[in-house]
């Protein structure tokens, strides 16, 4: 105290507080964003499997019928997903049939890539992941 007069400390925060505390925030952000992106990829790719599982399903069912997965009994009503997401296409013959679904828009990025579906029930993919990473439930 000099001549009576007592200075007030004026509380707040200081630029460097701030800035610190945006740097945090922004680095929390990356991560989850990240992480979001991963999971809707994730999501997606399990769709998409569902919908190869439920196509190789329909082609069974018409074999069991007539003995052949390309009669016209079988065509398929098959494209760019609702969320267009993947589009799937089919490659029939009398006696083997392949369900590829191809990523597309966002979804190109998936490390999997085209996740394709055969008569016998193998599972493959085009991508740098491997088949049992990509195929596991879940995605």
């Amino acid at each position: 105290m000099r001549n009576g007069i007592r200075k007030a400390r004026v509380g707040g925060v200081t630029i460097t507080e701030l800035l610190v505390a945006l740097i945090f925030a922004g680095v929390l952000c990356a991560f989850a964003i990240a992480g979001y992106r991963e999971y809707t990829m994730r999501m997606n790719r399990t769709d998409a499997q569902r919908d190869l599982s439920q196509f190789a399903l329909r082609l069974q069912r018409c074999f069991q019928r007539t003995r052949n997965y390309s009669a016209r009994d079988c065509a398929l009503d098959i494209g760019v997903n609702p969320e267009a997401t993947y589009s799937t296409t089919v490659e029939n013959t009398a006696d083997t049939y392949t369900l590829i679904a191809t990523p597309i828009n966002a979804q190109a990025h998936d490390p999997c890539g085209r996740l394709t579906v055969d008569q016998a029930g193998v599972r493959r993919v085009s991508g740098t992941l491997p088949a049992a990473a990509c195929w596991k439930p879940g995605g």
